[in-house]
């Protein structure tokens, strides 16, 4: 599976946390650090395998068990929010 973030989406700072925009349904999700490096590399090239080494390249971490199910489960939220593609 390669996730892919649908159309209509928005990711915005906010401290030192993200909020994603769903503009359809006009809903805010909290995002943290993690949450929102996975979300950047959902854009449909990438399998969940690669985005772990990508997210722990970009927060400088080991990409150890808890990240991979960290990652896992980001992936997870977004998809039962319905915020991946189809």
């Amino acid at each position: 599976m390669k996730p892919r973030s649908r159309a209509g989406l928005f990711v915005r700072p906010r401290g030192d946390a993200f909020v994603l925009l769903d503009a359809d349904d006009n809903v805010l999700y909290d995002l943290d650090p993690v949450a929102a490096a996975v979300w950047s590399l959902c854009d449909g090239t990438r399998t969940a395998e690669e985005i772990v080494t990508q997210v722990a390249r970009a927060l400088d971490v080991d990409a150890a068990k808890p990240l991979v199910g960290d990652v896992a489960e980001a992936i997870l939220r977004f998809d039962e929010a319905g915020l991946l593609a189809q």
